[in-house]
């Protein structure tokens, strides 16, 4: 009998959990594990994280997104910020480059001037107004789109194939180190009057909320963080399902046969 107040059941579907670790495999084969384990941060909503101070809707865009670079390790790669009304569709990028993907300062692979990313076209992004008063959701996009950019350049497809693009960027986005802003941003409550809700501040999710919060813990468990890193940034609602997958994940050791 399972006592009041307690359930077995998992925090996600099986097929769920067991996609997020086959794409989580996926992520380390083709994006760089040496980055991942040796540079690769948690990326907090914090000033330590995201320091500057802003004067206009254009300059916290531009410091958003020349953080997200960073924190990525993809600060050669030729994005460009782009009004909303000039982004027509998303732009097709073949897959040119070779080898590393991404900076690894710690190990001496530093993009130069010469670096294989500077061959790429100008690769555009954007983001709504809206998303400015919403600065999780405005990360969380940035993310998502430099996350977009670096998939073009991985040849094997992810788990599922071509029509699990959408969630394997979105994994990809939590692999760079923002899952934190992306599951606080997966979803906004749509209660309450009109004018207290604006959808178009939220931030176009491709997993749902769970699954992202999933994700963030395999990520935490690959690092070998603890769940109190994130947990105190999370939203309310979400801290309880993050430290049961993080207890989840630690116990079945899905982590330790990732990383070997």
């Amino acid at each position: 009998m399972v006592p009041f107040g307690f359930s077995r059941t998992p925090l996600i579907d099986e097929p769920s959990r067991d996609w997020l670790l086959d794409a989580f495999a996926w992520a380390l084969r083709n994006a760089d594990t040496e980055v991942f384990f040796q540079q690769t941060q948690l990326i907090l909503p914090t000033p330590e994280f995201f320091p500057e101070r802003s004067h206009s809707a254009a300059e916290m865009a531009t410091h958003a997104l020349n953080r997200v670079k960073r924190y990525a390790h993809m600060e050669q790669w030729p994005f460009q910020l782009v009004d909303p009304n000039q982004l027509q569709s998303a732009v097709t990028v073949e897959p040119i480059l070779e080898g590393r993907l991404r900076n690894n300062i710690a190990t001496g692979h530093v993009a130069t001037k010469t670096s294989p990313a500077q061959h790429l076209p100008a690769l555009p992004l954007t983001c709504i107004s809206q998303q400015l008063n919403n600065p999780e959701a405005l990360i969380g996009t940035f993310a998502q789109g430099v996350s977009y950019y670096l998939n073009t350049q991985i040849k094997e497809l992810p788990p599922g194939g071509q029509d699990f693009l959408p969630q394997a960027i979105d994994l990809l986005a939590t692999f760079l180190g923002f899952g934190v802003m992306l599951v606080n941003s997966a979803y906004t409550f749509k209660g309450g009057c009109g004018s207290c809700y604006n959808p178009l501040s939220n931030r176009n999710a491709a997993l749902t909320e769970t699954d992202t919060l999933y994700a963030l813990a395999i990520f935490c468990e690959l690092k070998g963080l603890p769940s109190s890193s994130a947990k105190p940034h999370l939203k309310k609602h979400l801290r309880s399902g993050f430290v049961r997958a993080c207890k989840e994940i630690k116990k079945e050791g899905y982590a330790d046969r990732l990383s070997h």
